[in-house]
């Protein structure tokens, strides 16, 4: 390679950089932009009460009608979420949790031979019940219902895959709790 093809590589690159700086002036004066006067986003804001914040992320639940719509063919397939660690059938052995034969309106933690946590033991000796409430708010996410308790579940947040769920767990009984009012 000579010294005259040199140059003429050098050249190109040369004007190769001068084209694109070229272009980059010519783009800047074509879209200009303007600066706002004050730096930032404007952000508005709405004052509203803490009650009707909540009411629009936590809807109340009618649990009386989602009940009354509830399938047990339905909850029986939800129930397939919850067979790892428990059994459905009466005298059923317990697996990791125990056995939800007649659940609904037991006491809790009150099946012997399952290792509850101590957040389960001191609702126990409280006397609290599996009610329709509280077993829709558990399934919802257990770990929030019951601070402490040792259910690994993540939860089911559809409501009516809950409703199902206890409709079905309602079914699982000589005699089925009353749906409620």
């Amino acid at each position: 390679m000579n010294s005259t093809q040199l140059t003429k590589i050098a050249a190109a690159i040369v004007m190769s950089l001068l084209v694109l700086i070229g272009i980059g002036k010519f783009s800047s004066f074509l879209y200009s932009p303007t600066a706002p006067k004050t730096p930032g986003f404007e952000v508005a804001i709405v004052e509203q009460g803490h009650s009707k914040q909540v009411a629009e992320v936590a809807p109340i639940v009618d649990l009386a009608t989602l009940m009354a719509s509830a399938s047990v063919e339905k909850g029986q397939k939800v129930a397939k979420k919850c067979a790892a660690c428990h059994t459905f059938d009466e005298g059923g052995k317990n697996g990791a949790g125990p056995n939800l034969f007649d659940i609904l309106n037991r006491t809790i933690a009150s099946v012997d031979g399952v290792r509850y946590s101590k957040a389960m033991i001191a609702l126990k000796d409280e006397g609290v019940t599996w009610g329709y409430e509280a077993l829709f708010e558990f399934i919802r996410k257990p770990k929030t219902y019951i601070k402490g308790t040792a259910m690994g579940f993540g939860g089911i947040k559809k409501d009516g895959q809950r409703a199902d769920l206890i409709a079905y767990l309602r079914s699982l009984s000589k005699s089925p709790a009353e749906l409620p009012k």
